[in-house]
């Protein structure tokens, strides 16, 4: 079960979150951890920008490398951990990605 993750960063900046609080958290975090029904480890294998109508459009890509979408620039690693660079003020992106299960997690 994935948590909800949010973060903010001012325009033209970078945002960096390390794999301890990135998408995919474990431990104690104050918002909830991420989980497996399963108990399976958890990692990104996809991400994509815009729209994708399932789990399978999403596919098994572009994880550490850089994906340029509207309003910036995401670097979104298999331990959940990513940085982004704002491009344009107070705007923000939607970002989707799979987890090894081929759950879509969605995320602004």
């Amino acid at each position: 079960m994935a948590q909800a993750d949010t973060g903010a960063v001012a325009e033209d900046a970078t945002l960096t979150v390390s794999a301890a609080n990135g998408v995919i958290v474990s431990g104690a975090a104050s918002g909830g951890v991420d989980s497996d029904i399963d108990g399976d480890t958890l990692s990104v294998i996809g991400v994509t920008t815009g729209t994708a109508a399932s789990v399978a459009a999403v596919g098994t890509g572009n994880v550490g490398g850089s994906l340029t979408g509207t309003y910036g620039t995401l670097t979104l690693n298999a331990d959940g951990g990513y940085s982004y660079v704002a491009d344009q003020g107070a705007a923000d992106g939607l970002r989707r990605w799979r987890d090894g299960d081929g759950h879509l997690q969605l995320r602004p």
